[in-house]
């Protein structure tokens, strides 16, 4: 098993993308949030949407940096 006391955790993953997109918890919908790991790194994969925008974006575990950021509106 993964030890993940070193990591910032889900709900805050949540929050800095949140904070990043300039939305609160109530103005989105939650597609997915789970660890994963990539050529050695652990991320969380976030994805969530409000309306008709959705955003992806990828949070390392260690120190929550926002690795990748992709926004895309229907």
């Amino acid at each position: 098993p993964i030890d993940t006391s070193a990591f910032i955790g889900e709900e805050a993953a949540k929050a800095l993308v949140l904070e990043k997109a300039g939305l609160t918890q109530d103005e989105v919908f939650f597609d997915k949030v789970e660890l994963d790991k990539d050529g050695g790194v652990y991320h969380y994969e976030v994805e969530f949407r409000n309306g008709f925008t959705e955003y992806d974006a990828d949070v390392k575990a260690d120190d929550g940096t926002i690795i990748s950021w992709a926004v895309d509106r229907d």
